[in-house]
């Protein structure tokens, strides 16, 4: 009886022992969970709204601790795999400098937000430059509610006025209520033209479509305006050509009163747009990240597609302004990009020394043509020629485009300025040098 009563026991001392759970356990296992519930927000890269942080936080609290957990790894892989992938396409990028946050005050801190005066992105981190955020907006945006818009930490717009070639079929149906509305609530506003220019003509044309456009509505922008360069049609073209079109819209721009920038993204930025005349124009790049990994200068950083404001419908482009420009230029130096010619206009521009932004371009006069004949007059006799007709002192470049004759029964001149005397009179004989100069030649012909 005793034996029984003692093996009994034994057997359920040993059964309780395996199946217990202590208190310091338990507390163990809900932070473990807790810590990759919280590493797993942190470390992901895309771009979250108010409202989808309210539905996460909402369904984790239902979730058991294990689907939360297979969860975190999932997103975990997803965003290793991302950021890999990024930096296999991109190998030149580089680090940013960042601020952490105090553990303190990170759970007041809001993505893509303003605390204290300074910036955050989705990592909890400092954007350092970053000094306004504003959105970029073309007919998709539809109609916007100004007065809830103006409510958000919204400083800035970026107004498309249209695509392409210069047809008003191509114009933004909404770039002139998007215009005035900026003006009417004294919103700064900058421009955009989207580009689908492979070759001169092409960008000539759009720089003039651009142009209409600022005029029709007298559109007075206080931020650049920009060529949107990104479109597929475009790729193949070679990155000299790309960056001299780029060049020509952005000096022909502000030639008219504008600052002028070119957009692309972060791709073209690094591999195409690389010739050292855009450093003279405002760059706004656009990299859907968590920071800007463009290692030159530039002003502006569209950040996301997918950004939310109240007063427009749906999801609109998101951008930080940097302080990487000068309020007021200073220590400016004058450069002769091209020397004039006979036939085309030279040109000069005012580089600010601080920045390296260009602040004005001057188109330089074609040059004046000069030239005269080694002589006046002549006087031949019937039958015989002359040949040492000369123009000297021509301006460089020029040259001698025709000979003509004003009374060929008289004298005659060939292509070679070889004058021949017909019977007796009187006769002209005009040089008409390839920059439009004419010269005369007065001869006499006698028996």
């Amino acid at each position: 009886m005793n034996k029984k009563i003692i093996s009994f026991l034994c057997v359920t001392a040993i059964v309780c022992s395996n199946i217990s759970i202590s208190p310091s356990n338990v507390a163990a296992a809900t932070k473990m969970d807790n810590s990759k519930l919280l590493f797993g927000q942190e470390e992901t890269i895309g771009f979250k709204t108010e409202e989808n942080t309210t539905e996460v936080e909402s369904t984790t609290e239902v979730e058991s601790a294990t689907e939360v957990e297979s969860t975190t790894e999932e997103e975990s892989v997803f965003e290793e795999t991302t950021v890999e992938e990024t930096t296999t396409q991109e190998p030149t990028t580089v680090e940013p400098v960042t601020t952490q946050v105090e553990t303190t005050t990170a759970g007041k801190i809001r993505a893509w937000e303003k605390y204290n005066g300074k910036y955050y992105n989705d990592k909890k981190l400092v954007i350092e430059g970053a000094v306004s955020k504003g959105i970029d907006i073309s007919r998709y945006q539809g109609t916007i509610d100004w007065e809830k818009l103006l409510k958000s930490d919204i400083s800035f717009v970026i107004i498309r006025c249209g695509y392409g070639d210069n047809y008003k079929s191509q114009d933004d149906p909404n770039f002139k209520k998007y215009v005035q509305a900026c003006e009417k609530y004294n919103i700064p506003y900058g421009v955009y033209l989207y580009s689908y220019a492979v070759n001169d003509k092409m960008i000539k044309s759009e720089v003039e479509h651009t142009l209409r456009l600022l005029k029709s509505v007298n559109a007075k922008p206080t931020l650049p305006v920009y060529l949107d360069m990104e479109d597929d049609s475009t790729s193949n073209v070679s990155n000299k050509k790309l960056c001299s079109m780029a060049d020509y819209f952005c000096k022909t721009i502000k030639r008219h009163g504008y600052d002028a920038g070119v957009y692309a993204n972060l791709s073209w930025w690094t591999y195409k747009l690389t010739e050292p005349v855009l450093n003279q124009w405002y760059r706004w790049i656009a990299q859907y990240n968590s920071y800007c990994a463009y290692k030159g200068t530039y002003q502006m950083w569209q950040y996301t597609s997918t950004a939310k404001f109240s007063g427009i419908d749906g999801y609109v482009d998101a951008n930080f302004y940097y302080n990487a420009y000068c309020d007021k230029h200073s220590k400016e130096k004058w450069i002769t990009v091209k020397k004039p010619t006979l036939f085309s206009y030279g040109e000069k521009r005012c580089i600010c020394e601080k920045c390296g932004l260009c602040t004005k371009v001057v188109r330089i006069a074609k040059l004046k043509p000069t030239g005269k004949l080694n002589k006046k007059s002549i006087t031949l006799k019937v039958r015989r020629q002359y040949k040492k007709l000369k123009v000297k002192k021509m301006t460089k470049g020029d040259s001698v485009a025709k000979y003509k004759s004003s009374n060929k029964k008289i004298v005659t001149v060939n292509k070679k300025g070889v004058i021949t005397a017909k019977r007796k009179g009187k006769a002209i004989v005009t040089v008409t040098l390839k920059s439009g100069l004419k010269l005369k030649l007065k001869v006499k012909v006698k028996k």
